[in-house]
């Protein structure tokens, strides 16, 4: 029987159309009603997902993130209806965040409002005398952190005041700053052996190793591609042979040599 009202529905092209369109008026009617009864119910849960480019240089938490939300909100997030949530504005505050690179904020099937943050990845502190800070690989800032600090190169000395527009400004002490950080973040070796840069009265770079006495007398960065290349060759080769320890200082400053002053 079935089957034979699904031949005659098949075949009565009238019915068909007929049918449709109460089908279509059916879900007009009830997808607002639907809609409107998910506005009205609350949130289950707020989920929090951090993406850490490495997970050694935690800044941030979720339980961080929880409590800026509610401080700016002034209400808790778990507490509220789904109609009474701007997720343009929430979005848009955790993206203000000094901290935050990118996030998205969205409701689930299951009534989870589910924050995906992307931290921003510092790579040097600078210490200063009235503050510290760091910067990303993109060379923005980012301030001390309230939860942790992270173990990057720190730089010392006589640094310049900080300005954000520093890039536009070929000449400013933060772009030789920032040239030297990602030269060390992007060389496993290199990471792994410079502890401190400190810059020197007349604005000269030297390098402080986390392993040996050896201090690095950098000098300008120029031509840093081919200095770096050169103490790493000494490392590798000249030290091998001398032993660490041995030298006061490792100059860099005459081109592709390294100068090596014993104690």
């Amino acid at each position: 029987m079935i089957e034979g009202l699904k031949k005659f529905i098949s075949e009565n092209k009238y019915l068909k159309s007929g049918l449709t369109i109460a089908v279509a008026a059916a879900l007009l009617f009830l997808i607002p009603i639907a809609i409107q009864e998910k506005m009205n119910s609350g949130i289950k849960e707020l989920r929090i997902e951090i993406d850490y480019k490495d997970k050694t240089k935690r800044l941030i938490t979720q339980e961080y993130i929880k409590i800026e939300l509610q401080k700016e909100l002034g209400y808790d997030i778990e507490r509220v209806k789904i109609e009474d949530l701007d997720l343009y504005s929430i979005e848009a505050f955790l993206e203000s965040n000094k901290f935050i690179s990118e996030a998205e904020v969205y409701i689930d099937a299951h009534n989870v409002i589910v924050a995906t943050i992307i931290q921003k990845n510092p790579i040097v502190r600078i210490n200063q005398k009235l503050q510290s800070f760091y910067l990303d690989e993109k060379g923005q800032y980012i301030p001390l952190s309230p939860v942790a600090s992270v173990r990057v190169p720190v730089v010392t000395g006589k640094i310049d005041p900080f300005i954000s527009t520093y890039k536009e400004d070929s000449k400013n002490q933060y772009n030789d700053i920032f040239e030297l950080a990602i030269k060390i973040n992007d060389d496993s070796f290199l990471n792994a052996l410079i502890e401190q840069i400190h810059i020197e009265n007349n604005k000269d770079f030297l390098l402080i190793p986390k392993i040996g006495k050896e201090k690095i007398l950098l000098g300008e960065v120029y031509d840093i591609d081919k200095k770096m290349f050169a103490l790493k060759q000494f490392y590798k080769e000249g030290l091998t042979r001398v032993g660490w320890g041995t030298y006061a200082y490792l100059d860099l400053k005459a081109e592709n040599l390294v100068y090596a002053q014993r104690k």
